[in-house]
């Protein structure tokens, strides 16, 4: 599991967005992620990237 906090302004981020902020630190995460937004109308959005 990884945990990931946005500030007040990213909150509008949606699934895949939040993915692509945390691949910009975490280079070397690929395969498939089940993201919740805790702040958001509860929901699980499965994102899957590809291995580069």
């Amino acid at each position: 599991m990884i945990y990931f906090t946005v500030d007040p302004d990213q909150q509008n981020f949606g699934s895949t967005a939040i993915l692509d902020t945390l691949l910009l630190t975490h280079k070397e995460l690929c395969g498939q992620f089940d993201v919740i937004r805790h702040w958001a109308t509860p929901e699980i959005v499965t994102v899957k990237y590809k291995e580069q």
